[in-house]
């Protein structure tokens, strides 16, 4: 028994880590911290498997033979940038993050109960998110989390809220415990108003497609009377946000102005295209300041970078233009796989079941189609956050196809 114990310490270690590198990933501090915890838990998993990559299935799921495609363009892509030194020193930073989660977590986090204690740390930064902002928007006066612990962007915080929100009505609707159904009821409260305090309108579109999908989920054949409850939620909110906040009052007033252009993003998405016609299989080069040249950009209608007209063109506001832009075609096709594949993969005999197991499967699904489907065609995200929800995905699927095998046995 003690011998076995003894064993089991790297893979405990390797569990516990997991969890603080998913909760480091979403905050602003312990970065030195999380990249010493995904290296010396990738070492601890070689060791584990013997350096005998034969036993980590690589390649046993199209979703992972789309991730590492998609790591092999990165690579491709710096030694076919217009600035390669530049290339590799971003490559070293998001992609390599993923590369070394990616096979650990889906090596350590292998059955239901540790899926439960990723939601959990999930949950828990909803929380965070939710405590940091409202403190900002009470003491600071502005509308997103500006802490010591949590630093984002205006558009950055509310599609984050968004993205985390699932994880709080998975735990409203599975705890039978009446006093966590009131806090987690809260939880969602307070963060649907804080999306609106926000008034980040991709985020309010992220937001209104996460709650839909609950709604179909959860009412089914009642679908008007859930739609009903949720436009009478959202309209008292949305009421309160308003007389809140003239912030919210001027971003909603200035929609109809800004449809338009979606807020000049789509010269940013026309400018991208543009450019990735004249380079379409390798792209640019990885790393957002590649988007910042003029050279992508001689050949194209604009002559110039569209950082250069100074109004907030910063990246192509389009995650999978901004791979096209990148990493070209072969970036393109792994990465747009992923994603529908996993989407896939989480439909896999969806039923309306409300065991944690289901309920998780359908927070992930409505999570990454509201964040990385809809929040991603307006804004940049981070693909550390893509490989975290993509692997929560598999683990998933794996677990869920392992219970209907063993039910048909």
């Amino acid at each position: 028994m003690k011998a076995k114990f003894i064993r089991n310490i790297p893979l405990l270690l390797m569990e516990i880590n997991t969890y603080i590198v998913i909760l480091l990933a979403f905050l602003s501090k312990g970065e030195g911290i999380l990249n010493f915890i995904l290296f010396f838990n990738f070492i601890l998993w070689l060791i584990a498997i013997k350096f005998d990559f034969s036993k980590a299935n690589f390649f046993k799921d199209s979703v992972s033979i789309c991730f590492y495609l998609y790591i092999l363009s990165i690579i491709i892509s710096i030694f076919f940038s217009i600035e390669p030194s530049y290339s590799l020193s971003q490559a070293i930073k998001e992609p390599l993050k993923s590369f070394l989660f990616f096979p650990v977590f889906l090596w350590v986090i292998n059955n239901e109960i540790k899926l439960k204690r990723v939601a959990f740390i999930l949950l828990l930064l909803l929380i965070i998110y939710n405590l940091n902002g409202y403190y900002s928007f009470f003491f600071k006066n502005i509308y997103y989390s500006d802490t010591w612990l949590l630093h984002t962007t205006l558009n950055r915080y509310g599609g984050l809220l968004s993205l985390l929100i699932s994880f709080g009505i998975l735990y409203f609707l599975y705890e039978r415990n009446i006093n966590i159904r009131i806090l987690t009821a809260l939880i969602i409260i307070a963060t649907v108003l804080a999306i609106i305090l926000n008034a980040t309108r991709t985020a309010y579109l992220s937001l209104f497609i996460i709650l839909i999908l609950w709604i179909v989920f959860y009412f089914r054949k009642k679908f008007i009377k859930g739609l009903f409850s949720f436009l009478l939620f959202i309209g008292i909110l949305g009421i309160i946000g308003w007389y809140s906040s003239d912030f919210v009052k001027t971003k909603i007033v200035k929609t109809k102005e800004d449809f338009t252009t979606f807020n000049y993003r789509t010269i940013a998405w026309i400018s991208a295209i543009e450019a990735s016609l004249n380079r379409p299989i390798v792209g640019w080069g990885y790393g957002k300041k590649i988007f910042h040249s003029d050279t992508p950009f001689m050949n194209t209608s604009f002559k110039t970078s569209p950082k250069k007209l100074n109004i907030g063109l910063e990246t192509p506001h389009n995650t999978f233009l901004a791979v096209l832009f990148h990493q070209g075609i072969i970036g393109f096709i792994p990465f747009v796989g992923m994603f529908f594949l996993i989407i896939k993969k989480l439909l896999f005999k969806l039923n309306s079941e409300r065991n944690f197991l289901n309920l998780l499967r359908f927070s992930v699904l409505s999570s990454f189609i509201g964040y990385f489907g809809i929040f991603a065609f307006f804004n940049p995200t981070k693909f550390f956050y893509f490989s975290i929800f993509i692997s929560i995905g598999l683990v998933i699927f794996n677990s869920i196809k392992k219970q209907d095998e063993n039910s048909n046995s």
